[in-house]
């Protein structure tokens, strides 16, 4: 792969390290095209994201976001409910707060009944899953896990 290319790839993926190593993986174990493969994300980013393996991770990008996307559905839907939100909105960050200004009946069931320390500490956990990173402007998504959620 070209330097020049290379740089195509770490661009369209957001310089996600897991993405970019499974990237460089399934194109060099398949010969896949740089190219073919950017049309492929840029086309179908979930199934661009469910090929290949990075060396020592036991799952895809996308397979590791459903996994967290599972265990929230267990353990936490408070951060499962901001976190697909936050994926049906811009790129942008999206300040925790925001949760709390629609009335109680506007918000999604699970939101309903929180107040802001509860948000607070849904974001944390979305931070530690790595499916969003917490600052003081709110909670941003990368892009490739916007792609992952969103997708039926």
């Amino acid at each position: 792969m070209t330097e020049q290319q290379a740089d195509e790839l770490a661009d369209a993926l957001g310089d996600l390290p897991l993405a970019l190593a499974q990237a460089a993986g399934l194109i060099a174990s398949t010969g896949m095209p740089v190219r073919l493969f950017l049309t492929m994300l840029s086309d179908h980013a979930l199934r661009a994201l469910e090929q290949g393996r990075a060396a020592g991770y036991p799952v895809p990008l996308a397979g590791s976001i459903s996994l967290s996307l599972q265990r929230l559905t267990e353990t936490d839907p408070v951060a499962l409910a901001m976190v697909r939100v936050c994926a049906l909105l811009a790129p942008e960050p999206v300040p925790v707060e925001w949760f709390l200004n629609p009335p109680p009946e506007r918000r999604p069931p699970a939101l309903r009944s929180v107040d802001a320390a509860r948000l607070f500490a849904a974001a944390s956990v979305l931070g530690e899953l790595g499916l969003a990173r917490p600052g003081p402007e709110g909670l941003l998504l990368h892009r490739l896990t916007q792609a992952v959620i969103t997708t039926p």
